[in-house]
């Protein structure tokens, strides 16, 4: 009976050992977020400030209107990015960096539907202070009273004046 040198033998168990190894790190690996599962509208007013609302299939006609109804309109679809603030204590999905220079949106606010279609989280983008995450959960009617009060503080850092916007 012809035996297999003791080093031959031992690199058989030590490649079956790595390939076992690599298949339990890639089962217990979580999948990174899915580029899919973050679909993002962006509306766009006349002063280049932007509302960018994910996910898209939670955009309700309500919210639709009252965007409408402050001047914005829908300019752009895609797959929301995960983008971080300037010192990246902050991160969050939003439009891609790329989409943000091509309609020249410095200044922007993010909202997050929750999956109970109640909850909206909110996130603010702006040049001064990059992106700002309460984390309070608002609902549509709080929402709707502050996006008025975040346009004119975007205004007056771009020193224009602010709007006398009626209550929604």
């Amino acid at each position: 009976m012809m035996h297999q040198p003791r080093f031959q033998s031992n690199k058989l168990w030590l490649r079956i050992l790595a390939m076992w190894a690599l298949w339990v790190a890639l089962i217990a690996t979580p999948p990174a977020f899915s580029q899919d599962a973050h679909p993002y509208t962006l509306y766009q007013n006349m002063e280049k400030y932007g509302i960018v609302v994910w996910p898209r299939s939670a955009i309700s006609p309500e919210m639709e209107e009252f965007f409408t109804s402050i001047g914005f309109r829908e300019v752009h679809q895609g797959l929301a990015v995960m983008r971080f603030g300037e010192v990246n204590q902050n991160g969050t999905f939003m439009m891609p960096e790329s989409i943000q220079k091509q309609f020249e949106i410095d200044r922007f606010i993010i909202l997050q539907v929750l999956s109970d279609r109640i909850g909206i989280m909110v996130g603010i983008w702006e040049q001064e202070f990059g992106l700002t995450l309460p984390q309070k959960v608002y609902r549509l009617d709080e929402v709707k009273e502050n996006i008025p009060k975040t346009l004119d503080i975007f205004r007056e850092q771009s020193g224009k004046k602010p709007i006398s916007w009626p209550r929604p």
